[in-house]
């Protein structure tokens, strides 16, 4: 959803396109510091429960961002988002510790490359067929916001916890 938020901004919430460039660095620094942070709460709470409260707020930060009408609650909550975008690297971390040694490198190749990429090329496209069906930007990123939550109870109940195991093992 943060490919359409300059969109978003300028279209919707009627923002100058100078406040998207003064807010990006800090989007920057967010992304940054949650790619780090991510890893250090997966190591303390476990993979599963890291991915999942990050999911979870995803979810409430962009639902947030793209539904209030406040220019510091927007800003505020896309700074936020693009921490948790740190959930990649839980997942990496979860994908490459659920396969032995010898099969890894293909099974990330598989879920990355595979299933991975097709998300990456389907989320833009779903958001702009929701916007177009929904008829606004906030419409659709807040479905695409709450989607994110169906992901959850897979990764709770299907997946098994990684943390601590070892890699030669088999999940």
């Amino acid at each position: 959803s943060s490919l359409f938020f300059t969109l978003y901004v300028v279209n919707e919430r009627g923002w100058p396109p100078g406040d998207f460039a003064k807010l990006a660095p800090f989007g920057l620094a967010g992304a940054f510091a949650g790619n780090v942070i991510a890893g250090q709460i997966a190591d303390l709470i476990g993979r599963r429960w890291a991915l999942s409260l990050f999911l979870g707020l995803l979810g409430v930060f962009t639902i947030t961002c793209y539904t209030s009408p406040d220019w510091l609650v927007i800003a505020g909550s896309f700074v936020v988002s693009q921490a948790l975008l740190g959930t990649w690297n839980v997942a990496y971390t979860m994908n490459s510790e659920l396969f032995p040694t010898d099969m890894r490198a293909a099974a990330n190749g598989w879920c990355h490359n595979l299933i991975g990429r097709w998300g990456m090329v389907a989320a833009p496209w779903m958001l702009g067929e929701f916007t177009h069906s929904l008829g606004s930007i906030s419409a659709a990123a807040s479905l695409l916001g709450v989607a994110v939550w169906l992901a959850i109870p897979i990764i709770v109940f299907v997946l098994p916890e990684t943390r601590g195991r070892r890699l030669d093992q088999r999940a």
